[in-house]
């Protein structure tokens, strides 16, 4: 496949960077070179500091939207538009990716439900879009290749459905540690993960972090995704993305709140409770520091991904 590209738009921090392409065609596995020829945005002073990330940043979103484009051409089916938009950061099997530097997340097995909800909140704002997520940033960038219909967000739909039937990888993948330290690690998280609501975390995610599916107002039970597809690595993200505020917020101008809402409908997503709010005060109350989070992760991790 070839095709003449002069110019993306790009959205970044809620800031138009545009990203001029030297190459004038390119296929599968190829990289345009780019150079930043201008930005312009009303939050500047944040955005300069992310400049020095911004590398990253639109290596693999034009990547991703140069292989996004190539759906197109293939009928838009959710397979091919997963290995067209997706596969690239998460696999072809959902397994999750190591990429220079950079760690992409397996999504295998997700429910449905939360894979669509997730992609609506990077499309509209609702995630992804603090200068300070890097990672969010890029998906922020990918979701808006998905096209919209009449009959709603068809496409962000039909990926979320192929996502969920992908087959869970549970094989360990976690950095060695001595046996003692690790140990005594996943008691902390047991006692952690177990505590009584509000502050544990099995109410939502479940005793056998299966989730929860549907919620329940008079517990102050938000649905919650399971936790058995996700590495080590990518929970203790974040866990500290919660903690610090970056994630868990709520997209922060009425015309994302009001677009982000209308998604929601399209979609029939009516939960009464905000589960990302809620899931970022319990990690500031209930993980008091670097620690507690590692701990809760070691403990899931050790369940979810037992060593062979």
């Amino acid at each position: 496949m070839f095709f003449v590209a002069k110019l993306i738009v790009l959205r970044v921090a809620r800031c138009s960077v545009f990203i001029k392409l030297n190459l004038v065609s390119v296929g599968h596995g190829e990289l345009a070179a780019y150079s930043l020829s201008s930005l312009s945005t009303p939050n500047q002073n944040k955005t300069m500091r992310y400049i020095g990330k911004l590398p990253v940043l639109l290596g693999a979103g034009v990547l991703v939207l140069i292989t996004a484009i190539d759906a197109a051409a293939d009928g838009r089916d959710s397979g091919k538009i997963y290995k067209s938009s997706c596969a690239v950061c998460h696999g072809d099997k959902g397994e999750g990716k190591t990429i220079g530097k950079n760690k992409f997340p397996a999504i295998a097995g997700l429910q449905k439900w939360y894979v669509q909800d997730q992609l609506i909140k990077f499309k509209y704002d609702g995630r992804g879009a603090d200068y300070r997520d890097k990672e969010g940033l890029m998906m922020h960038a990918m979701v808006r290749t998905l096209k919209t219909g009449k009959s709603g967000e068809m496409e962000i739909e039909g990926v979320a459905e192929f996502v969920s039937n992908l087959a869970v990888d549970t094989s360990s993948k976690a950095d060695r540690v001595s046996a003692s330290e690790l140990a005594a690690s996943i008691e902390r998280g047991r006692e952690i993960y177990k505590a009584e609501a509000p502050r544990g975390c099995e109410l939502c995610h479940g005793d056998k972090f299966q989730g929860t599916n549907k919620e329940d107002v008079t517990k102050l039970q938000p649905r919650a995704p399971t936790l058995s597809p996700l590495e080590d690595w990518y929970m203790l993200r974040q866990l500290k993305k919660f903690r610090h505020g970056i994630r868990g917020g709520a997209a922060d101008t009425k015309r994302a709140q009001q677009l982000l809402g209308e998604a929601k409908a399209k979609l029939k997503i009516k939960d009464k409770l905000d589960g990302p709010a809620l899931m970022q005060a319990m990690s500031q109350t209930a993980l008091p520091d670097e620690q507690a989070v590692k701990d809760v992760v070691a403990f899931i991790y050790s369940q979810t991904h037992p060593s062979k």
